[in-house]
């Protein structure tokens, strides 16, 4: 769009049409003449005020006339896109992936297995582990993208990566994590569901509090879990929560950098310093996640503990490896392969103009008993 597009408007008293439909009809035929693209962001109503020079009612008058044409599409916070998005092709559904670990692995999984049904190449990008590739895949994803599947991470240089994507007019889905105050979709799991069904579980069995070893705050999903758990405390009539919580020493931010066979040395350290601080009044653990449940597995041996006679402990994640410790840990089964196939599925909707709000879809968990909770 030109700087000042006004003096294509007829503005004497004897105009032909009033200023918002004329506006209206150089916008739709400047949409039509393909000069502006389907999926793309209009300037917002302040840009086109002082480019047409009329009143912001005038704009608002022309704008919802094109969304009423099928023409634009307007979302709340975002702004105006031409609607008709194109086709799907082959490249434009585009999953980032952190690394190859299990959790992404399945999600990518679910994702492939919907393409396949859609008839859908969605293309794979592995971070390897490196935050600044991430957010660079994020920022300037590859020619013909759009829409982008995210697991992100909390910090001021995703928000700006994702941001721009936006911007750009791409559809963005978050996949078992959000960024609070990013307005786009999500799928994830009950991740509150998952912290008060293990806590519930572990003081309805032992009639004890249940302290809680993990991330707090960030990301997300453990912080949903942090939320559960305090609800299922206060529940039962237990307060001073500030006691019963044990935040990990190294953010996940920093850990996830860890090479696989060091990752368990974090929760190692917290739980170390719950038995040490706070025996022998714990009894009972939920760990934010499985890896944290080993680390507390770890921590109690160390402390001369035993997992399912002196401390009972529940996970979330349902991993393999909860089958394979010793006792076997309790934990909360997400459905990662669920998770990609349905965080593609809205992404898919979102691209074809089935779905046009941003929505949060929320997958139910399900709570496995096994000894380290019970005995």
């Amino acid at each position: 769009m030109t700087a000042n597009r006004s003096t294509l408007l007829d503005k004497g008293a004897g105009k032909s049409k009033p200023l918002y439909l004329q506006i209206r009809q150089k916008l739709a035929d400047s949409i039509l003449a393909d000069e502006l693209r389907p999926g793309q962001r209009l300037p917002n109503v302040t840009k086109l005020v002082r480019e047409w020079n009329v009143h912001p009612r005038t704009i608002k008058s022309a704008l919802d006339l094109l969304e009423q044409d099928g023409l634009i599409r307007q979302e709340p916070r975002r702004g105006a896109f031409v609607a008709g998005v194109e086709q799907v092709t082959q490249t434009s559904m585009l999953f980032v992936r952190w690394s190859g670990d299990p959790l992404c692995v399945r999600i990518a999984e679910g994702v492939q297995q919907f393409a396949h049904e859609v008839d859908v190449e969605v293309m794979v990008v592995d971070a390897r582990q490196d935050h600044r590739s991430f957010t660079d895949a994020i920022a300037h994803p590859p020619e013909g993208t759009a829409g982008l599947l995210i697991m992100p991470f909390d910090s001021p240089a995703y928000r700006q990566a994702v941001r721009s994507s936006l911007d750009a007019g791409l559809k963005v889905v978050f996949v078992d994590r959000v960024l609070p105050g990013i307005e786009t979709s999500a799928v994830t799991a009950d991740h509150f569901a998952a912290g008060y069904r293990v806590t519930r579980h572990l003081i309805e069995t032992h009639q004890r509090p249940v302290h809680y070893v993990g991330s707090t705050q960030i990301p997300s999903s453990c912080h949903e879990r942090c939320r559960g758990w305090a609800a299922a405390m206060q529940e039962h009539n237990f307060g001073e929560l500030e006691r019963f919580a044990w935040e990990l020493p190294v953010p996940e931010f920093e850990s996830c950098q860890l090479p696989f066979e060091d990752i368990f040395d974090n929760p190692r350290r917290a739980a170390l310093r719950m038995f040490a601080e706070a025996r022998p009044a714990v009894t009972c653990v939920h760990a934010s996640n499985d890896y944290v449940g080993k680390g507390v597995y770890l921590a109690a041996e160390q402390s001369g503990l035993r997992i399912g006679r002196d401390v009972f402990v529940g996970g979330s994640g349902g991993l393999p490896i909860c089958q394979m410790l010793e006792p076997p840990l309790t934990s909360v089964y997400q459905d990662g392969v669920r998770l990609g196939y349905e965080a593609a599925r809205l992404l898919h909707q979102e691209l074809t103009g089935a779905v046009r709000r941003p929505m949060h879809r929320v997958l139910p968990v399900e709570l496995q008993v096994r000894q380290s909770s019970t005995g």
